[in-house]
C-alpha cells in the first residue's frame, strides 16, 4: 500500500511538474506574441502618422503649384498623384489597427475624400483643364483638416516613442484623440 502511494505521489510530482512547466512556455508564447503584435501595431501607426504627415504637406504644397505665379502643371500632377498614393497608404495602415470603428471609419472617410480629390485633380490637370475656386476652397478645407488629424497622431505618437505608454494606452489614446479630431474635422 505504502509503495502504491509513494508511486501515486511521485507521478502526481512528475504531472504537477509538466503542468507548470507547460504553463510557463505558454504564458512566454503569450507574452512573445503580444510583443510581436504591439510592434506590428506600432509600426503601422507609425506608418500612417508618416503619410499624414506628408498629405499636410503636399497639400499645402499643391495649393502653391497651383497658384498663378507657380504655376506648373507637370509638377502638379506629380504633387497630386502622391498625394493620392499617401493617402490611400496612410488608410490601409490605420485598417490594421485596432482602433475604434467609428474614428477609423471618419478618419478612413476623410483619407478616402482626399485621395479621391487628389486622383480627380490629378486627371484634371493632366487633362489640361483649370482647376475651380471651390476646388481650391476644398483644397485649404482638406490642408485644415489634415492639420487637425496630424497634430493628434503626432501626440500619440510622441507618447508611445517615449516608451510612457504601451499599446493597449496608445490605442485608447489615440482613439480619444482622432475621435476629437473627428469632431472638429465634422465641424
Amino acid at each position: 500500500m505504502e509503495r502504491k502511494w509513494r508511486t501515486t505521489t511521485i507521478a502526481s510530482g512528475v504531472v504537477l511538474v509538466l503542468t507548470l512547466a507547460w504553463g510557463v512556455a505558454q504564458m512566454n508564447a503569450r507574452r512573445q506574441t503580444e510583443r510581436r503584435l504591439s510592434a506590428g501595431y506600432q509600426e503601422r501607426f507609425f506608418e500612417a502618422v508618416a503619410h499624414v504627415e506628408n498629405i499636410e504637406v503636399l497639400l499645402a504644397k499643391g495649393m502653391l503649384v497651383l497658384t498663378p505665379e507657380k504655376r506648373s502643371d507637370e509638377l502638379s500632377v506629380t504633387v497630386f498623384s502622391d498625394l493620392w498614393r499617401q493617402a490611400f497608404a496612410a488608410q490601409a495602415n490605420l485598417t490594421q489597427l485596432p482602433l475604434m470603428q467609428g474614428t477609423l471609419m471618419r478618419t478612413g472617410k476623410f483619407l478616402t475624400q482626399v485621395g479621391d480629390f487628389s486622383y480627380m485633380l490629378a486627371r484634371k490637370i493632366g487633362a489640361g483643364e483649370r482647376i475651380t475656386e471651390e476646388e481650391m476652397g476644398k483644397l485649404a478645407e482638406f490642408r485644415r483638416d489634415a492639420g487637425v488629424i496630424n497634430q493628434a497622431m503626432q501626440s500619440a505618437q510622441a507618447s508611445a516613442s517615449r516608451g510612457s505608454m504601451p499599446w493597449s494606452e496608445l490605442e485608447s489614446k489615440s482613439d480619444a484623440r482622432l475621435r476629437q479630431s473627428s469632431k472638429q474635422v465634422d465641424d
